[in-house]
């Protein structure tokens, strides 16, 4: 569909269609998994350090919060670094279809891109003054860094929905109101924020599963009523329905699709009834620390 909207078609591949998706998977693969830890970091880190210096704050928010502060600055450069591999990837496999792209959607692109100079010293700013400001103006450092990475995140989804329900013509409007681009954003936060809870060794176990439960529902529903739209246009069973439903493994069949989309429900509601403690480092941001009214100093 993105193809028939554009003047210019795929070009040949030297070594097939099918090597270049795995190479460019792969890498956005690992892109995503560290951009992913760091937007859900960058949004996590300020509430926690809020919960913390609170009178009768936990402890451990604050350490948690200066932890990820200094993870947000490790995996940064890591992540940029994918994502450059990937862009040249993209460009030198398919430039003219990418490069056609990029150019429609200039405007939210160079929003995207141009977050990174505002938020770069933000970010450096949350990491080394946890010392150096007051409590106040160390705050609003890390809120401001955390809406700035929000407004790379509701930018560049305009791209991805776009490549996935594309309209009739390209521009950056289209990109902003393409059917699938509020519950891609939704998906793509959800996801984000569930991500780094787990790998803090199931910290804030239920909020986490209640965060899976409310991202996984509704996008179950609307890939469920595409599917379905897709078996009447084509004729077909319903199980033989096979389409992208953008959750980054390409073209996937449906009922293996809901299947698996299932398990994680009934896995998140099994969390949320009290069921993984067993399982978690540590369960409760505050456990251990409710009657605890001493303040943390800065």
């Amino acid at each position: 569909m993105l193809l028939s909207s554009l003047a210019t078609p795929l070009p040949r591949l030297p070594f097939g269609t099918l090597g270049a998706q795995f190479a460019i998977g792969a890498v956005f693969l690992i892109h995503i998994a560290l951009v992913g830890f760091i937007l859900a970091a960058t949004g996590m880190a300020p509430f926690l350090e809020l919960a913390g210096r609170r009178r009768g704050g936990d402890p451990s928010c604050l350490r948690y919060a200066r932890g990820l502060s200094k993870a947000i600055l490790y995996l940064y450069s890591l992540g940029a670094t994918w994502a450059v591999l990937a862009v040249f990837l993209l460009a030198g496999l398919y430039g003219r279809l990418i490069g056609t792209l990029l150019n429609e959607l200039l405007l939210p692109l160079t929003i995207a891109f141009a977050s990174f100079f505002v938020g770069i010293p933000l970010m450096v700013l949350y990491a080394y003054g946890w010392d150096r400001f007051s409590p106040r103006l160390h705050l609003a450092v890390g809120f401001a860094f955390a809406a700035v990475q929000y407004v790379f995140l509701f930018t560049i989804v305009e791209l991805d929905s776009y490549v996935l329900t594309p309209g009739t013509s390209v521009s950056a409007v289209g990109a902003a109101f393409s059917p699938s681009y509020p519950w891609l954003l939704l998906h793509y936060a959800g996801a984000n924020l569930s991500w780094a809870p787990l790998l803090l060794a199931g910290i804030a176990v239920r909020g986490t599963a209640l965060t899976l439960a409310g991202v996984l529902i509704p996008f179950t529903a609307v890939v469920w009523h595409r599917a379905l739209l897709l078996e009447g246009a084509r004729a077909i069973p319903f199980c033989a329905v096979k389409f992208d439903c953008g959750c980054g493994l390409g073209e996937e069949f449906i009922c293996h699709k809901l299947l698996e989309n299932a398990g994680l429900i009934l896995l998140a509601f099994w969390l949320l009834a009290g069921r993984g403690r067993i399982l978690a480092l540590r369960y409760s941001l505050s456990e251990g620390n409710e009657t605890s009214t001493t303040r943390i100093p800065s």
